[in-house]
């Protein structure tokens, strides 16, 4: 039996991180940064530069993953 996973955004620029792309229960696209199997734990550390992370839904299809034009390890 599958866990359920649940997507998280945090509150950095969408434009300089990673973006993961998701399908919801309702068959609805969601974005956010992390995949984290509670909807009620913040999966950032006390450390983290990201404070203020909130969860977007459940994550039921992966659907794509993006890059940000910055990122050092992206491919042409």
């Amino acid at each position: 039996m599958e866990t359920t996973k649940y997507l998280w955004k945090n509150d950095g620029d969408q434009n300089k991180q990673c973006v993961v792309t998701y399908l919801n229960e309702k068959n609805e696209k969601i974005q956010g940064n992390i995949v984290t199997s509670s909807d009620t734990e913040n999966p950032y550390s006390e450390t983290s530069k990201y404070k203020n992370a909130v969860c977007v839904g459940e994550a039921t299809k992966f659907v794509s993953f993006q890059y940000p034009d910055t990122y050092p390890f992206r491919y042409a």
